[in-house]
């Protein structure tokens, strides 16, 4: 398979939009020690869309949440050229190595992973994979905690979940978050490439190669065909 030429595109846009996971640590009166964390505030994360249907009594427990939705942030590379630059030249030298024997040799699953670069993509978002943020006391300094989570929709749920909590008494302590790309490579080269004909669809191969075909007639880059075998 050749596949040369400029991803820019590809990693700016899987920079933006990712996978967001968090889990939300937090204290609220009426929560039953014996009760599931679901039946104490409602299922956090159903259909794609979190409910809030919090609960209150008397005693004060901790309690967690799980969240889980697409999210965006504002990458690194988007505003830093440096760093656009920086990832560019990495991922371009891995895209090059699609050619050589050693990447032949890898394993399916191995080629994958080394022309996803997820690594990269992370250098080029410039938010560390995991993050640990604490919620002060402080209802004014809880407000600027939450806005500096870089995932608008987090921010968005956490703003929402801060006031139920309050309401009730209760108070954020915590979130634990990670994140991913919300694509990978091979899913971002495939999601455009359309069905033709009855029956007839394309594999992430054909898909691959077309577009590396049309990168090397972008750059002059001559196609050069192994010669076909000649019968004695």
């Amino acid at each position: 398979m050749i596949l040369v030429g400029n991803r820019q595109k590809e990693v700016l846009q899987r920079a933006e939009n990712r996978t967001v996971t968090a889990i939300v640590n937090m204290a609220a009166p009426g929560i039953d020690p014996n009760t599931k964390p679901e039946a104490q505030f409602g299922l956090i994360m159903e259909g794609n869309q979190p409910l809030f249907n919090l609960k209150a009594n008397d005693p004060m427990t901790l309690g967690s949440h799980f969240w889980k939705q697409d999210d965006t942030c504002v990458p690194l590379a988007a505003k830093d050229p440096t760093t656009l630059f920086r990832v560019l030249e990495k991922i371009g030298r891995r895209t090059t190595g699609v050619n050589s024997e050693r990447y032949a040799r890898m394993h399916f699953d191995d080629q994958k992973a080394f022309f996803d670069s997820e690594d990269l993509i992370t250098e080029a978002v410039g938010i560390p994979n995991k993050l640990m943020v604490t919620f002060t006391d402080s209802s004014e300094v809880l407000a600027k905690d939450i806005e500096a989570v870089p995932f608008p929709k987090l921010r968005s749920f956490l703003a929402h979940l801060k006031v139920k909590l309050e309401n009730i008494g209760g108070a954020l302590q915590s979130a634990t978050i990670v994140h991913g790309s919300a694509r990978s490579a091979f899913e971002y080269y495939a999601q455009d490439f359309p069905r033709h004909g009855i029956g007839q669809s394309f594999t992430y191969g054909d898909v691959m190669l077309a577009r590396g075909h049309n990168l090397l007639v972008d750059m002059g880059t001559p196609l050069v065909k192994a010669p076909k075998p000649t019968r004695h």
